[in-house]
């Protein structure tokens, strides 16, 4: 049988995984970021994450998620608090297409 697919707020993730992304994205995530839309009808912007047991898609808080650059001594890994100002440089936004 395949793994489970699971869907998760960055703010509900275990410390444990939170651990994971830091180990599998030591470099920062912001080119690993997908866009998919909810059964809502919303733009989601997600990180993939596989472990032995599932793979996650786990959602990113928009209201984090900025186009300014103006801070650049922000440092691009993500902690175990939820602080997630590592993710203030990225450019998302740019790549999603209009939908009217």
């Amino acid at each position: 049988m395949g793994k489970k697919k699971i869907i998760k707020k960055y703010e509900l993730l275990a410390p444990e995984l939170v651990s994971l992304i830091e180990e599998t994205y030591p470099d920062g995530f912001e080119d690993k970021l997908i866009t998919f839309q909810s059964p809502k009808g919303e733009l989601e912007i997600a990180l993939p994450l596989e472990t032995d047991d599932a793979i996650y898609m786990v959602k990113m808080p928009k209201s984090n998620l900025t186009t300014s650059d103006d801070d650049d001594d922000d440092d691009s890994s993500i902690s175990g608090s939820d602080d997630l100002s590592g993710l203030e440089s990225l450019d998302a936004a740019e790549d999603i297409p209009d939908e009217d």
